[in-house]
This record gives C-alpha cells, structure tokens and sequence, in this order.
C-alpha cells in the first residue's frame, strides 16, 4: 500500500485512534461544532449516563514518524491550536499516529499536562511559538491504555473546577495589570 497525500495519512490516522477507542469500548465521534480538535470521546460507566466523562482527542499523522533520540517522538504543533484546546472545558489528548506501510502505531500525551507539567508553563499565560510536544516512545495508544486514560479523565474533571476558577483569576490578574501600566 502506498501512502497518497497528507489528507489520506490523517484520515488513517484518525480511522486508526477512533477503531481504538471504540475498541475500549467507547464512543469516539467528530466534534459537532468546530472545537479545533479531530474527536470527542465519551467514557461511559455501565448503565448509567451519569458518569459519563468526555475527552477530546487531537490526532496528528505521518507517514514520516520523526524521532528525536532512542526514546523520544517529537512533533511541533501551532501556539495558536495549543492555546484552543487548553481553553476549552475538556481534557485534551494529543494523539502521534504512524501510518506506513508496514502499520499504523500511535503514541499520546495529555495536552494540558504536558504543557504545564512538563513545560512548566503557569495558568494564565500565552503560549509563544510553536509548542514541540515531545512524547515517550512508551506511552503508545493500546486497548490496554483504557484504564489509565479513564483515571486522568476522572481526576481532570474533579480538579477542572478549580482549574477554571485559577484561569479566570490569571486572566482578571493579567488584565487588571494592563489597565494599571495604561493609566500610567
């Protein structure tokens, strides 16, 4: 099989991270409106629609995995894209997907934990230039990853509250700040 263009690969690619899902048994569908992002996916616990938890998922493809180091994938993503998922209300999973010839793999990492976990990025602030997520080679997207997603997932929403509230306060902060230096 020969990989055709761009747009081929990342229909692949998100064919490829939705099969996954689907397999864990959830629901991965497009977005309704435009959120920026390729999947919404909702965990639903047994029987009851009120546990269930929605995650968006990005998913870059390649035909050309690029790896930086025995251990490392990297991949560049805009500041500006970085910038909408982090705004939204969601956890956001930032999904690396191979597709070549000889297969499809996909690698993942929390968007929102990578960039102020891993960057050290504090809440309130912009992004500038491109962010290089930088993903473990061990942090593949398996069926088996189904119970360590459902964990972040769960945690996110119990602190997402508080996230919010610690957002809104940066910016008010951040704001107040410019309104001071311009009646200087």
């Amino acid at each position: 099989m020969t990989i055709a263009s761009k747009g081929v690969v990342a229909r692949l690619a998100e064919s490829h991270v939705a099969t996954i899902f689907h397999r864990m048994g959830w629901i991965a569908n497009k977005p309704a409106h435009d959120t920026g992002l390729d999947l919404h996916v909702e965990i639903s616990g047994p029987g009851s629609l009120q546990s269930t938890q929605i995650f968006g998922v990005q998913v870059k493809g390649t035909s050309q995995l690029k790896q930086t180091g025995t251990h490392v994938l990297s991949r560049s993503v805009k500041n500006r894209s970085v910038s909408k998922w982090l705004g939204l209300n969601i956890p956001v999973l930032f999904v690396w997907c191979s597709v070549t010839e000889d297969g499809v793999c996909a690698w993942f990492v929390w968007a929102d934990d990578y960039v102020h976990g891993t960057l050290s990025m504090p809440f309130g602030e912009e992004l500038t230039g491109p962010v290089v997520f930088r993903i473990p080679i061990g942090n593949r997207l398996l069926q088996e990853s189904a119970a360590d997603l459902h964990s972040y997932v769960a945690a996110w929403a119990s602190i997402s509250i508080t996230a919010a509230n610690i957002r809104a306060f940066c910016e008010r902060q951040r704001d107040q700040i410019r309104a001071d230096s311009d009646i200087r």
